[in-house]
């Protein structure tokens, strides 16, 4: 089991089903709508608490009933929450998701608290004992902050900044990047953080940051990791999807899990894309994510 400390956003997402996706000035009526515990961080930390893995999660909720169900969510799959915080007067984090029948989806984030905002809120006694710092959406001065301590303490640091802090820009974002041992992004991230428009070139910039391996996805068509002398690419496992939300997530926490357990960088590649695969089968970014005893049933090869 590791021990892993997760820092970023906690949500409630709520998840719309229709037939398509609305074009401009249309109306579709929803086939179904329900609310799930999300934010993409949070999805991680749970995904590596299923996978058997312990988890310590860092950010904020309001005192809502949002924040009631973010909190309880946890509690219930055994991630700490000794170190969420609670805001008094706020409202907790949201999402709303529309998913059409092909498993596309759009978010728009609907804001709350949901992050650190300065880096005196990080409580150095939550790094204790941990072996994986995993950072997603965050302020740069609070990840600056938890990558560093992660430094001194010698775990490596994995970092998902998502797409909105990815647009940003490398600048912004410098401070972490260059204590990241792994930048995780897919690929239109990629190409927001670096400012290049081919893969190829993204790639090189990202590596010219200071990360020392950038975990690239590509939806359907696989995932990859790249550094300065050496490159590895896996093909996504082919299934039926019934809704992506929360699909990087389960490869980040696969590709995690597998990298703490010391795998091959193309084995923990191909168990984040079957974790991946394993939740896009269902719906929902939290229910779906798999549990070590059912991914262990499509990945047979032993260390």
């Amino acid at each position: 089991m590791a021990k892993w400390v997760a820092m970023g956003a906690a949500a409630v997402d709520t998840v719309v089903k229709v037939s398509h996706l609305p074009k401009p000035d249309e109306i579709v009526y929803p086939e179904s709508i329900n609310c799930y515990p999300g934010g993409s961080s949070a999805n991680v930390a749970v995904g590596l608490r299923r996978l058997g893995d312990s988890v310590t999660f860092l950010g904020k909720i309001g005192d809502d009933e949002s924040g009631k169900i973010i909190c309880e969510s946890f509690q219930t799959d055994g991630v700490i929450t000794e170190y969420l915080k609670l805001e008094n007067g706020k409202r907790s984090g949201g999402a709303f998701v529309a998913v059409d029948t092909n498993g596309e989806r759009v978010i728009y984030s609907l804001g709350g608290t949901t992050l650190y905002e300065s880096w005196d809120e990080l409580d150095v006694d939550a790094f204790d004992g941990m072996e994986g710092l995993y950072i997603g959406e965050t302020f740069s001065e609070v990840g600056c902050k938890a990558a560093l301590l992660a430094k001194e303490k010698k775990v490596p640091v994995f970092f998902g900044p998502g797409g909105i802090m990815c647009s940003y820009g490398r600048e912004y974002l410098s401070s972490i990047l260059q204590a990241t041992d792994y930048l995780l992004v897919n690929l239109p991230e990629a190409f927001s953080l670096s400012g290049c428009q081919t893969k190829e070139s993204a790639i090189r910039c990202l590596l010219d940051t200071g990360v020392k391996d950038v975990v690239l996805t590509e939806g359907k068509n696989g995932a990859g990791c790249y550094c300065r002398e050496n490159s590895y690419f896996v093909p996504a496992y082919s299934v039926r999807a019934v809704d992506t939300t929360g699909a990087g997530d389960a490869f980040t926490a696969g590709f995690l899990n597998g990298t703490l357990r010391g795998w091959p960088v193309e084995r923990s590649l191909r168990f984040g894309s079957a974790c991946a695969a394993a939740a896009i089968q269902k719906t929902g970014a939290r229910s779906s994510m798999p549990t070590w005893k059912q991914m262990s049933a499509l990945d047979r090869e032993k260390d």
